[in-house]
């Protein structure tokens, strides 16, 4: 996916389309910036999953190579369960 608004700007819409649309980050100050930014303006929730929750969920599951696709699953694991925001 490509990580500009316009494209951020068309997931959300298509999202809400769906239902309520929640964003959930873990690294709200840097790569999270733009997306954050991009989901309030489209009227979208937004949480943080802190760093110790992601770090100890990461723990839980096989692997440890640091890689956005398998952060992507650990947060859609881990953040219903995780009430931080």
């Amino acid at each position: 996916m490509s990580r500009d608004e316009a494209s951020l700007r068309t997931v959300f819409d298509e999202l809400k389309d769906h239902g309520s649309v929640l964003l959930i980050v873990d690294q709200p100050n840097t790569v999270g910036a733009l997306p954050i930014a991009v989901a309030r303006t489209c009227d979208c929730a937004v949480a943080y999953l802190p760093g110790l929750a992601m770090r100890n969920a990461a723990d839980l599951y096989p692997g440890q190579a640091k890689t956005d696709p398998r952060d992507a699953f650990i947060i859609a694991k881990t953040a219903p369960i995780v009430r931080a925001w």
